[in-house]
């Protein structure tokens, strides 16, 4: 059994939202995507991400349930990034995080920059990796992974939803646990929360909705200076 709580605040500086969450319980789909500030209509394509994404999913599950293969869902995700640049704009995008739960799996799949958590027996560990310079100097040996956190390079996004040319999700299918919680999140919160400060919330506040009111609170009191969206998915 699953229970699952999102929310999305406009924070305190920026004028519109450009964050959107989407949750679909009856096919264990979990998302949040934030659309790229500096391009067209971030707004729209991380709505439009989320609804076709979760249109895309329903109907595979309809027919084949569980969780696809990864080479199917990136696929998937390049349908979803092609049809943003044809039907919407392109020079738009926005990054994507999401989780698709079936049985005792879960498929965590990535573009951009828009971390998944999964927090187990009290300790909260980071399952997505990044597509940002900051990242890729992790990966070179340059910067360490905590470095890589305040970083100025960790805003210059390398791979998002709506680029030209092929997207590469990270994509990886992960055994579940009793009593596992999976985070999702935009950098409005992982930018003004710590993870220390996001893994003791969810140690000290078992009820999802409660917990991620508090994230949310907890990103607002430390600046707001990004939209900021979380989905907390208790197993």
């Amino acid at each position: 059994m699953r229970k699952a709580y999102g929310q999305s605040h406009i924070g305190k500086v920026r004028e519109d939202n450009q964050d959107s969450f989407y949750i679909n319980e009856s096919i264990g789909f979990y998302s949040v995507a934030d659309g790229i500030g500096g391009l067209e209509a971030g707004e729209v394509a991380s709505c439009f991400t989320l609804d076709e994404l979760n249109r895309i999913l329903f109907e595979f599950t309809s027919v084949d349930p569980g969780i696809p293969s990864i080479s199917v869902l990136h696929i998937m995700v390049n349908q979803v990034s092609s049809e943003l640049r044809a039907q919407v704009l392109q020079n738009t995008g926005t990054t994507l995080v999401f989780t698709l739960v079936s049985g005792r799996e879960a498929a965590f799949v990535n573009v951009g920059d828009s971390p998944g958590y999964l927090f187990r027996k009290g300790f909260l560990r980071q399952i997505t990796r990044d597509h940002n310079l900051a990242e890729q100097m992790v990966r070179l040996g340059r910067i360490t992974s905590a470095q890589a956190k305040v970083h100025p390079y960790r805003n210059r996004l390398t791979a998002y939803i709506g680029m030209e040319g092929e997207v590469y999700p990270e994509i990886g299918i992960i055994p579940l646990q009793p009593e596992d919680r999976i985070l999702l999140c935009s950098d409005g919160l992982t930018g003004m929360v710590s993870e220390k400060s996001i893994e003791k919330v969810l140690q000290e506040t078992p009820d999802c909705e409660k917990a991620v009111k508090i994230l949310v609170q907890m990103a607002l009191n430390a600046g707001g200076h990004d939209n900021v969206s979380v989905v907390v998915v208790d197993i």
